[in-house]
């Protein structure tokens, strides 16, 4: 992306966003807290689940994990797991 800033025309687009509020995130309007087992009410009706371990998190079967970091998996638990205690 650096690369690009050598052309005129995106330092002026990249200023044009900064200038306008495009370097500013939106301020968070709420926090809500879950509690385990609770029900999100989205359209795919997401299930809370605090696992204090990865072995709480191993014998799930979710279609899809979502981690308070990093991009949601489709992997299996048992998979993700496995990946986690090989890091350091």
């Amino acid at each position: 992306m650096l690369g690009m800033v050598r052309h005129r025309h995106a330092r002026r687009a990249l200023g044009h966003m900064i200038a306008h509020g495009g370097a500013k995130p939106p301020p968070v309007a709420g926090v809500v807290a879950f509690d385990d087992g609770d029900t999100l009410d989205v359209p795919v009706r997401l299930e809370v689940v605090h696992p204090p371990s990865l072995s709480q998190i191993e014998p799930l079967t979710p279609q899809i994990l979502y981690f308070g970091h990093g991009a949601p998996s489709t992997a299996s638990a048992r998979d993700l797991v496995a990946e986690a205690r090989t890091r350091p």
